[in-house]
């Protein structure tokens, strides 16, 4: 990685970036630190791709130098990072949130972030750091089973989506989360502003959220006129034939062509979700998947 660093400093004229570690790589924190402080002196980068999600390598060392890179690279209008954190030291989030801060042309952010013990005021850093952008057309949060996540995050969700009213493509993932009503609302009222939406992917599988929650979240979804892609994971889930009726009056009332309903384990009664099912025999879908 060291060489690999070496060979990469002084590309002035390399702007875009793609690292994918393969599962179980014998990496150090050291050699991926050497890597992305060689990639920092390429201050042309636009775009920049990084998935490490091997078991194992991420330290705060190595989102120290990101936020490093992230603060030199401020011209980085795509960025995809994900990662799974081997150890709780909030430096390593620090230097990432003051990194994100300082991007100043973010178009398209994309964050992964695998660890189960998250706090909730660490992912809000992080989400309010990303909330400082102006000019978001994509944006990508993925929390998975990150148990500890609760209303501070999701206000910090909601601050972004309200300073970002351009985005059209949105996916957020927040698997095994405590998802509040309050959190609901505030999610919900985040997606109100976003006018341009045309693409939503929402996870909320195994989450504590409510059936008002879901009729909260439900009813912002068919107030957002452009929005022709949907995709619901809601896995093991206690959905009342109410959210299937709202998901069929979603489907009945926008002019969404490609949808999928994830529904595994959830106990989604078989009249609702053959009232889901009518609604293609009546719209002309390019895409259309209900699973169970």
């Amino acid at each position: 990685m060291i060489s690999l660093s070496e060979a990469i400093q002084g590309k002035k004229r390399l702007s875009s970036i793609n690292i994918s570690l393969r599962p179980y790589t014998n990496i150090t924190d050291f050699g991926l630190s050497a890597l992305l402080n060689g990639i920092s002196t390429i201050l042309a980068l636009s775009e920049l791709d990084l998935n490490f999600m091997s078991p194992g390598i991420v330290s705060s060392k190595t989102l120290e130098s990101l936020g490093g890179l992230l603060k030199k690279c401020s011209s980085i209008a795509t960025l995809n990072f994900k990662f799974q954190l081997t150890n709780d030291s909030n430096s390593g989030f620090v230097a990432l949130s003051e990194g994100l801060r300082a991007l100043k042309q973010a178009k398209h952010i994309s964050l992964t972030i695998s660890k189960d013990s998250i706090s909730d005021e660490t992912a809000a850093l992080i989400v309010n750091a990303i909330s400082q952008q102006r000019q978001l057309s994509k944006l990508v949060l993925c929390f998975p089973m990150c148990g500890y996540i609760r209303d501070r995050t999701f206000q910090g969700i909601c601050s972004i989506l309200n300073c970002n009213s351009s985005i059209s493509k949105l996916e957020i993932s927040l698997s095994e989360t405590q998802f509040s009503d309050d959190a609901a609302k505030m999610f919900a009222s985040g997606l109100n502003c976003l006018v341009d939406l045309t693409e939503i992917l929402l996870d909320l599988s195994q989450t504590n959220v409510s059936e008002n929650g879901m009729i909260c979240v439900m009813d912002c979804l068919l107030s957002l006129r452009k929005l022709r892609r949907l995709n619901l994971v809601l896995n093991h889930l206690s959905l009342s034939d109410v959210i299937g009726d709202k998901i069929a009056t979603l489907l009945r009332h926008t002019e969404i062509i490609n949808f999928s309903l994830f529904g595994v384990q959830s106990n989604i009664s078989a009249l609702a979700i053959e009232n889901i099912q009518q609604i293609r025999k009546t719209r002309n879908f390019k895409h259309f998947l209900v699973k169970i």
